[in-house]
């Protein structure tokens, strides 16, 4: 450990090389990191309506970049548009069967990674990595 580095580049840089790993198995499934957070968001809020507003503010994106990534989405037959039945005035966006597919294919790029990372520490010490990580949460969230 560089004792010149902060626990936020530390943790950055980490994040980051999860996101190249991410980003490679992703494009080989003929999908972006755009489209693979959207793909699992969908999957795994499926008894939630989800709206592109909902979308921007989860990815922190603007809605022309998500109308778009939606739009190409919707061409691949992996997601709807649909009126909501509760308000006409919002448009509800889900997984058709090809999108449910294709969002198993994404959970294992995330799996795969998290099984390599898993494996490379002993549990005693995983543990111990997750108390320190909801340590940094709750100083972080009271700051």
């Amino acid at each position: 450990m560089d004792n010149n580095q902060t626990i936020g580049r530390y943790m950055a840089q980490t994040v980051n090389m999860i996101r190249c790993h991410a980003r490679k198995d992703a494009e080989k499934s003929g999908i972006n990191m755009t489209e693979l957070w959207i793909i699992r968001y969908l999957a795994d809020n499926r008894n939630i309506e989800t709206t592109q507003k909902d979308i921007c503010d989860l990815l922190k994106m603007k809605a022309p970049t998500i109308s778009i990534t939606l739009t190409n989405l919707e061409n691949e037959g992996l997601i709807l548009r649909n009126k909501s039945l509760k308000d006409s005035r919002k448009t509800i966006i889900t997984l058709t069967d090809d999108g449910i597919n294709k969002s198993i294919e994404c959970k294992e790029i995330f799996l795969r990674i998290n099984k390599a990372l898993e494996e490379s520490i002993s549990k005693d010490d995983l543990n111990t990595f997750y108390k320190v990580l909801e340590s940094f949460q709750k100083v972080l969230e009271a700051l």
